[in-house]
């Protein structure tokens, strides 16, 4: 089913909400924005990494374990993403079956994936706050990650994007979204009701099936 996004009762977009959660009553999902929209979504959307598991803040898993590490709540980005959320607080946006119908919602957030910023700048310490053996962790996992896709870049024909300017990589990025019918943009909202739809959430333990 499409589900339609609407500020003030018009339409900005639509979306499936089709994406895996962890959290009964969070659904996420691509947001195909509507034609001459853009002004509006520049102001609305958050341009963030991090805006998902902002929303997530608080949560925990079947066994009771946090979400979200309490060092992320106490980071920049948090703190940009709240004062974001914040400075959009009376921008109302509802969520619409295709009947019309609305579905209340808690909150509904859009991400714009390809203005993500890097709040402090690039001199920011991604892992602060993390005990040495997470940092560790992390860097580790980091590193092995950007071996892959360095790794990927040399043997693709797309070799030539391993380095490019901040306006050639959003062509290519636009390019890429296009033609795997996605976007730019991605929606993640909370339901008043959880069961008002279908839960495609990912239980992570045994005891919680």
């Amino acid at each position: 089913m499409r589900y339609t996004i609407r500020y003030q009762g018009r339409v900005l977009g639509t979306t499936s909400l089709d994406s895996y959660h962890l959290v009964l009553g969070q659904h996420s999902g691509w947001f195909h924005p509507e034609p001459g929209t853009d002004d509006m979504l520049a102001t609305i959307s958050i341009g963030s990494a991090w805006v998902r598991a902002w929303q997530m803040r608080g949560d925990t898993l079947d066994d009771g374990r946090p979400l979200t590490e309490p060092a992320f709540e106490k980071s920049r980005e948090y703190e940009t993403i709240s004062a974001a959320v914040a400075a959009r607080s009376h921008l109302v946006l509802t969520l619409h079956r295709e009947d019309g119908s609305e579905l209340p919602t808690l909150e509904i957030l859009l991400e714009d994936r390809i203005h993500w910023d890097i709040p402090g700048g690039a001199d920011d310490d991604p892992f602060e706050g993390l005990d040495e053996q997470k940092r560790a962790e992390l860097e580790a996992a980091v590193q092995h990650d950007i071996a892959l896709m360095s790794e990927w870049n040399l043997e693709s024909e797309e070799s030539t994007t391993a380095i490019m300017s901040d306006e050639e990589w959003h062509k290519f990025l636009e390019t890429r979204w296009r033609e795997a019918e996605e976007s730019r943009y991605q929606v993640h909202l909370r339901l008043a009701n959880p069961d008002d739809l279908p839960s495609q959430r990912i239980w992570l333990t045994e005891k919680a099936k």
